[in-house]
């Protein structure tokens, strides 16, 4: 039954909620596991499997949600960059442009950074 104490309030309540108890949400981690250890269809292997396959599809979501936000970083870093080498590609047309527009330009090129 240690295992019940060494698990994440979210999987107790969903195991919990699993095996039809009704959870409120301020309950604490030691009421979810006296209330599941003393359930009427507390089973311990049973109780137990269940328990570390709640686990695992939640460390499996935070696992893909943390890889889908490295993601969304590096799309947004790549689109930045190809801003910045396109501002610097334009610049080989700048000595054409009045200087008025390529003081503008140039500021506004200097004022863009990479972090």
């Amino acid at each position: 039954m240690a295992y019940l104490g060494r698990a994440r309030k979210e999987d107790l309540k969903t195991l919990a909620e699993e095996l039809g108890m009704v959870v409120g949400e301020n309950f604490k981690v030691i009421q979810l596991t006296e209330l599941i250890s003393k359930s009427d269809n507390y089973n311990e292997p049973l109780v137990k499997g269940m328990l570390q396959v709640f686990t695992e599809e939640r460390v499996a979501k935070e696992a893909a949600a943390l890889l889908e936000a490295e993601n969304v970083e590096k799309q947004q870093k790549i689109e930045l960059e190809n801003f910045l080498n396109y501002s610097w590609n334009v610049s080989a047309y700048l000595p054409s442009m009045p200087s008025h527009q390529l003081k503008i330009h140039k500021e506004l090129t200097n004022s863009l950074t990479l972090s």
